[in-house]
């Protein structure tokens, strides 16, 4: 489960914490928004939710090499699952320098667009997760990257997408082919929204998606998005 948008520390654990009693297990919190630091955010979620569910951090691409190993370093004794985006996507060597001087998993590749993306990654570094976009990719690069993945030994955690709905279900369906797939990200609050412009069995419930049946992508345009585009 991604995403606590919660103005205070003590409402973005709690948020945590009633996911965790609907089943879910996961957890990613981002940066920007651990005003109370993102270390400091790190501790409260551990102490909420217990030291065997699993939370990530979204560092959104700020930080430099040097305070990206520092505080990757400060948040090892804390067991991240892993920690996303340290540096700008266009750093490879200095994605690489981070990596070799910390010791928890590190997650890249939400803003690929090809499997040569993720290739030319893995000339310069080791990479412990590959975060592919479906709207960013499309479904054969996705696959593609499923594929490197599964011969490179990289988990494969898909990032959640943004798209009425059509993409992330795409993704999903793409994801139940795969073999590296260690988790799907789920964003609640783009989730629900996006489900309204769908005719789906797409789902997210007790920390598992429900994979849509029907052919292709599983879903397609509800009748009232087909009324709306009619309009414009």
């Amino acid at each position: 489960m991604s995403g606590l948008p919660e103005p205070t520390l003590e409402e973005r654990a709690s948020l945590a914490t009633a996911w965790q009693r609907r089943g879910f297990d996961s957890f990613k919190y981002a940066a920007p928004i651990a005003y109370s630091g993102i270390v400091e955010e790190m501790q409260a979620l551990r102490r909420e939710l217990g030291p065997h569910n699993r939370i990530a951090v979204d560092l959104h691409w700020k930080h430099s090499v040097e305070d990206a190993v520092q505080l990757i370093n400060k948040l090892e004794a804390l067991n991240p699952w892993f920690v996303e985006a340290p540096k700008i996507p266009e750093d490879t060597a200095g994605l690489a320098k981070i990596i070799e001087r910390t010791n928890v998993p590190i997650a890249v590749g939400k803003e690929w667009r090809t499997v040569y993306d993720m290739r030319r990654c893995l000339e310069f570094c080791r990479i412990d997760v590959v975060q592919p976009k479906m709207g960013h990719s499309g479904i054969t690069n996705f696959v593609r990257m499923g594929e490197c993945a599964v011969e490179h030994g990289i988990e494969f955690i898909p990032h959640a997408t943004i798209g009425m709905g059509l993409f992330l279900a795409a993704s999903v369906v793409a994801s139940s082919t795969l073999t590296a797939v260690a988790a799907h990200e789920c964003q609640h609050s783009v989730f629900d929204p996006d489900r309204g412009w769908i005719r789906s069995e797409l789902a997210c419930l007790k920390g598992e998606y429900v994979v849509p049946s029907d052919e292709g992508i599983g879903a397609e345009p509800s009748d009232w998005t087909l009324d709306m585009l009619e309009r414009l």
